[in-house]
């Protein structure tokens, strides 16, 4: 229920963010003219009876200039709103649903992060500590292990490749990144950060090693489990570094 809750906080906030920082670049008519005059367009103002703008954008090819003309022509027109090419915290009239916006976002990513760590404090208690099975750490023991199985004792030929690091790469992959919410309760989105860099950097050789394997390019194949290998430790060792410092 948390979850849920969190992800509609999120959603809202997202939209209402997103809509309200779509008018930051409106300027308001309301303002007095010494405010206004002087801005450039960034879109047509206003319409007449038959369609055409009041104002356009372009004139003679170059962005339009406001003037007190053009102000009081789009003023009787009806028109509220001109959009501008510079922003001015001041001009925006929706400044305040952004905060909101903020806000909400805010006790979304909360929320979030407490589901979070109630579900790595579940799955801590239900198993043996940092290597119990399905823990970050056992994942990538056994992503590294698949992947020294096919460099030794003799290094495997494409096929094999093909089979044992798909399904590696399936299983214990897959099941590595699908402890996000743990590593992030654990340690924070900084953390989580630095431990997926190194990870994902493993995850792309393993995959290109795979697509050497399927096309045959036997030597590309072992040069990057070769690579991937120690990509697989240096992730490992990102992971054992963030842990001590939590």
């Amino acid at each position: 229920m948390l979850k849920l809750i969190a992800s509609v906080l999120i959603a809202v906030g997202l939209a209402v963010g997103a809509l309200a920082a779509s008018t930051a670049y409106l300027a308001p008519l309301s303002l007095p003219d010494d405010r206004l005059v002087g801005l450039e367009l960034s879109a047509s103002a206003g319409a007449d009876d038959e369609g055409e703008a009041i104002v356009p954008a372009e004139a003679d090819g170059e962005a339009t200039v406001l003037t007190a003309d053009h102000l009081a022509a789009l003023r009787d027109a009806g028109v509220r709103y001109v959009r501008v090419s510079e922003f001015a915290m001041g001009r925006w009239a929706y400044w305040w649903a952004f905060l909101i916006a903020a806000v909400v976002l805010g006790l979304g990513a909360g929320l979030m992060r407490q589901d979070a760590k109630a579900q790595a404090e579940r799955a801590g208690a239900s198993g043996d500590g940092g290597e119990r099975a399905g823990s970050p750490e056992s994942l990538l023991a056994s992503l590294r292990g698949a992947v020294v199985a096919l460099r030794t004792p003799e290094r495997a030929e494409p096929e094999a490749i093909v089979d044992r690091l798909g399904e590696a790469l399936s299983t214990y992959a897959a099941g590595f990144v699908d402890t996000r919410s743990e590593l992030i309760a654990r340690h924070g989105l900084g953390g989580y950060a630095e431990v997926m860099d190194a990870f994902a950097a493993a995850e792309r050789t393993m995959n290109r090693a795979w697509s050497a394997a399927a096309d045959g390019v036997r030597d590309e194949a072992w040069i990057c489990l070769d690579r991937a290998s120690a990509q697989i430790e240096h992730a490992e060792s990102v992971l054992k570094r963030v842990q001590e410092r939590a």
